[in-house]
């Protein structure tokens, strides 16, 4: 038991520390990830867990339990969103600069987004961001190599 941590009894039995408790809720949760992500068969989850040294016991356990339950966790886990916040407003304008006090004949476009930062139904803040055409037409590069990835991963 790790130094300065109280023990928790539980049925009188056994003892078991909170870091203990912690570890392996940890791991448990790893394991369910895993095979969400992977959509994994209860023999493969079985395979695998022997592969990193449980029991036959223990496996068995574990991949009934996924068996029961393996759709209500994927379909939990792809409405889950791992990033507490989410965007969830865009709003945007053009600017033309004409001139400037130091410079007489100028022209410099520029495009300002202001974007709506939510937490679960409540607006959290809102970010604004101001692009040149050259800055603009990168980000949208960007955005387009993200949308073929996502595409890659759903299709």
């Amino acid at each position: 038991m790790p130094v300065g941590e109280a023990p928790l009894y539980c049925c009188g039995i056994c003892v078991l520390c909170i870091s203990s408790m912690h570890a392996s809720l940890q791991v448990e949760l790893c394991v369910w990830v895993w095979a969400a992500y992977h959509l994994a068969k209860p023999a493969v989850l079985s395979q695998q867990l022997q592969n990193v040294g449980l029991s036959e016991e223990k496996t068995s356990v574990i991949s009934k339990a996924w068996h029961a339950s393996a759709q209500t966790v994927v379909e939990r886990l792809r409405a889950t969103s791992f990033f507490p916040k989410q965007l969830d407003d865009v709003n945007w304008r053009l600017n033309l600069q004409m001139s400037q006090a130091s410079k007489a004949r100028m022209k410099q476009p520029n495009a300002m987004f202001e974007l709506g930062i939510s937490s679960g139904s409540q607006l959290v803040e809102k970010v604004q961001m101001e692009f040149t055409h050259e800055e603009l037409y990168d980000f949208y590069q960007q955005l387009e190599t993200i949308q073929s990835q996502l595409d890659g991963l759903s299709g």
